[in-house]
């Protein structure tokens, strides 16, 4: 057992390369430092975004591939998978949803975390990219039980799921 409430192995699920840095690279270092096993899918290879003319998506995925490695070393991070996706590309289709569960059979998390897919910090700021939403609610949906219906509609802690519960929609 860690010393985190019990948690041994939590799943980060993210959109791109950074997302969880940008968003939780707090909380993703207090976990490791308290013994959780934490692993990360990124479902996309973060290709687009660059304002630099001499990049290209080629390039630019592959620099985003070394800071990402480079990240989950320094956060204690104990594995990093990529979803395929190219950057642009992901939307909430079954096939989505498939890799996050073949993820989360893989890894076995007690926590799931994802961005909000609605998350709003400002108007003209913050998750504002559809991609990233995308990806948060293919992680919601993938996390849930079949019989629980409607989950990945809304974020889970609006259904009653907490903190600490195995990785579920209430």
């Amino acid at each position: 057992m860690s010393g985190l409430d019990g948690v041994d192995r939590a799943l980060v699920v993210i959109a791109h390369p950074d997302d969880a840095e940008f968003g939780a690279a707090g909380t993703i270092a207090g976990w490791t430092a308290a013994g959780v096993d934490v692993r990360y899918l990124v479902m996309t290879d973060g290709a687009s975004g660059s304002q630099d003319p001499d990049m290209n998506r080629k390039l630019l995925a592959a620099n985003r591939h070394l800071e990402q490695t480079a990240a989950c070393k320094l956060l204690g991070v104990t594995d990093l998978e990529w979803g395929g996706y190219l950057d642009g590309w992901l939307q909430p289709s079954l096939e989505a949803r498939r890799i996050v569960a073949a993820a989360i059979r893989r890894h076995r998390p007690q926590i799931v975390l994802t961005l909000d897919p609605e998350m709003r910090i400002t108007p003209v700021a913050a998750s504002t990219i559809p991609i990233t939403g995308r990806s948060a609610t293919s992680s919601c949906t993938a996390s849930t039980r079949p019989r629980r219906p409607g989950c990945g509609t809304r974020p889970c802690w609006r259904r009653g799921w907490s903190p600490g519960t195995s990785a579920s929609c209430g």
